[in-house]
């Protein structure tokens, strides 16, 4: 017994178990409301393997929105007037009802959305709608784990969803030491904490050092209203000041955001990776998919740019065409008066977008 206690590995053993129940009882991500209970991800980049961890009671269909930040809508204060909350009243009322879980993540790559579809497939989700645009397909030698900002990339550590790794577009950058950080981050609090001392350590220095001082951009967390906490936290600290920053440095790189000729070709480059490898995931497993392009705001765009996502999606459609996807075209449905920034629109343009979204989600049901 003397030996044990005095033993080096013993203590150390010891101090490794205290930390990891320090990091458990710290970290807010253990406490992350599920994507059956709220209508978007409270943490906005973070807590996505506890946020799509949902089981339900009963047999009804489950639908999987995967889309990018028009979904999260953080500018809309009342979570309960976002495009998706109408889909999932609209479907709750469904007869029979069905679940809409809505996995929209700020700036989503195709990386992540590979991701997540595999999330969905092993959930055994009935229908997976992607509403994204051409600018969520990173170049191909972005595709990989390390370029997203969120930690959706932490699924790649769930050994439920590694057989379909090999396959995936960005397998070519996947390492097994990739693999064996993330299985150890995704099931140890204690390694995950890292990246809530790097999210802490970038909210408290000016974006102009990050890269210089964290190795990337670490985009500051705009604070949704639901997540906030009336005691305090040192997990949500007012990053208005930060917020501007970013908007500020937006502007000095242009107001116009487009996609010239060749964002273009990088961008079906990558789209043409991750469409078919999609397809033969699902191939037999009774998961099928609907995909959507989201709306576009035309008072931003060039003419020129306007050209190329046109472009884009019509030769992204003859691929979705091949693979026998429904798609519908959204791009051009809300008015360049509604956005409120280059990307997000208001309140009245989200009841219409859900209520559309509604209808080709039921179409697709057989309802």
């Amino acid at each position: 017994m003397k030996k044990i206690t005095g033993s080096p590995f013993s203590w150390l053993a010891v101090m490794l178990i205290l930390l990891e129940v320090t990091a458990w009882r710290v970290l807010p991500y253990g406490r992350t409301p599920g994507a059956d209970e709220v209508i978007r991800n409270q943490v906005f980049h973070r807590g996505w393997p506890e946020y799509i961890d949902v089981e339900y009671g009963d047999e009804a269909p489950v639908v999987v929105l995967i889309t990018n930040s028009q979904g999260v809508a953080p500018e809309i204060a009342d979570s309960s007037e976002i495009a998706p909350a109408y889909v999932r009243r609209g479907l709750e009322t469904r007869e029979p009802p069905a679940h809409l879980e809505n996995w929209a993540c700020s700036g989503i790559r195709a990386s992540e959305m590979e991701l997540l579809s595999m999330k969905a497939v092993e959930r055994g989700a009935d229908l997976v709608v992607f509403a994204v645009a051409a600018t969520n397909f990173e170049p191909l030698p972005q595709m990989n784990l390390d370029f997203p900002f969120s930690d959706i990339p932490l699924l790649a550590g769930d050994p439920a969803i590694w057989r379909w790794l090999p396959d995936a577009a960005f397998a070519g950058s996947l390492t097994t030491e990739g693999m064996v950080r993330r299985f150890v981050q995704l099931h140890s609090h204690l390694a995950r904490s890292r990246f809530a001392v790097l999210d802490l350590t970038a909210e408290q220095m000016s974006m102009r050092w990050h890269r210089w001082v964290l190795g990337k951009l670490r985009r500051p967390r705009q604070r949704l209203d639901s997540a906030a906490s009336d005691e305090g936290s040192i997990f949500w600290i007012d990053q208005r000041a930060a917020l501007v920053e970013l908007k500020e440095a937006g502007k000095r790189r242009g107001e116009q955001r487009g996609l010239n000729d060749s964002g273009l070709r990088e961008r079906l480059e990558s789209f043409r990776a991750f469409l078919p490898r999609l397809r033969e995931r699902l191939a037999g497993t009774g998961t099928r998919v609907l995909w959507i392009w989201c709306p576009v705001n035309t008072g931003v765009i060039d003419r020129a740019s306007l050209a190329n996502v046109q472009r884009f999606i019509d030769e992204a459609g003859e691929v979705l065409d091949d693979s026998s996807i429904p798609v519908h075209d959204l791009h051009l449905s809300v008015e360049a008066e509604r956005f409120l920034t280059p990307g997000h629109f208001d309140d009245t343009a989200h009841e219409a977008y859900g209520r559309r979204l509604l209808e080709v989600i039921d179409e697709e049901l057989g309802r």
